[in-house]
């Protein structure tokens, strides 16, 4: 049985996700950061995961397929392969956005001149990990006994080698976040304190979801990992650039007005009488 209100929440994930894309795309100012290409990125795959959530393909009856021997469908194993990879590739980019913070805020002059080959070639590393561990993954079986098709969460080698990638990321993750705690003084850096637990947080959660020791199951597990990486992804995306221009969209009439009063003001000093018996 579909569980409406994880499918809901994605929705509105989605629907969020895709207001950031459309915001970064239509904002012309500096795409050549880092920022806005990651952003991008991490956005994306949100969208694209969370999307995937939403298309019944498994059974969803607390029964595996191979377990009364019928075929799973090629949907179905699709879906598998593209959440797992996606999952990983959301997990492993918290990672890789807490090594820019610190590069950008510690080796300000460092990351000027390599940012834009140091993107790509992050990129590269986690889509082969990903890689990696899918295929890894996925060559263990599927199964499509709960609300989408995963794969099999249940072997010892998954359990294994996910837990390694994800506490290996995670451990990086941490101490990125607190050198650029220690290099801005403490007292400076409320956003990386507030980053360090959210990522303290997903990450342990995530550990735990490995290796099935969380005091819950079913629905529950999955509508925290998409609360979790709601937080992330907001927490990640909106910086004050994004905010100011949010504000600026919704306040569109009072922007208006000031345009109009700015335009009237021109208009006056233009045509004074100084003006005006100056051009005579």
């Amino acid at each position: 049985m579909i569980n409406t209100l994880l499918y809901v929440f994605c929705i509105i994930l989605e629907i969020i996700t895709i207001c950031l894309i459309v915001i970064y795309s239509t904002n012309l100012k500096d795409h050549s950061s880092y920022y806005y290409g990651f952003n991008c990125w991490f956005t994306s795959i949100m969208l694209l995961d969370n999307l995937l959530r939403c298309l019944p393909f498994s059974r969803g009856d607390g029964i595996n397929s191979r377990d009364v021997n019928e075929e799973v469908s090629f949907l179905c194993h699709s879906q598998a392969f593209l959440l797992t990879l996606f999952d990983k590739l959301t997990i492993l980019s918290v990672t890789v956005f807490a090594i820019f913070s610190y590069l950008e805020k510690i080796r300000e002059e460092f990351f000027k001149e390599k940012r834009k080959i140091l993107l790509i070639i992050s990129i590269i590393i986690i889509i082969i990990f990903s890689l990696f561990c899918t295929i890894l993954f996925f060559i263990q079986g599927i199964s499509d006994r709960s609300q989408f098709c995963y794969v099999e969460t249940k072997t010892d080698l998954k359990k294994l080698v996910d837990s390694i990638v994800t506490g290996l990321f995670g451990f990086f993750d941490f101490v990125f976040t607190i050198l650029i705690f220690i290099g801005n003084k403490c007292c400076n850096a409320v956003k990386e304190s507030i980053s360090l637990v959210i990522n303290l947080i997903t990450f342990i959660y995530v550990l735990f979801l490995i290796n099935r020791i969380l005091p819950f199951d079913g629905y529950i597990k999955d509508f925290i990992y998409v609360l979790l990486c709601l937080i992330a992804n907001l927490f990640m995306v909106i910086n004050k650039e994004v905010w100011n221009y949010i504000k600026k969209v919704f306040h569109c009439d009072k922007n208006d007005n000031n345009e109009i009063s700015n335009k009237e003001v021109n208009l006056s000093e233009n045509f004074n009488d100084d003006n005006f018996n100056g051009n005579n």
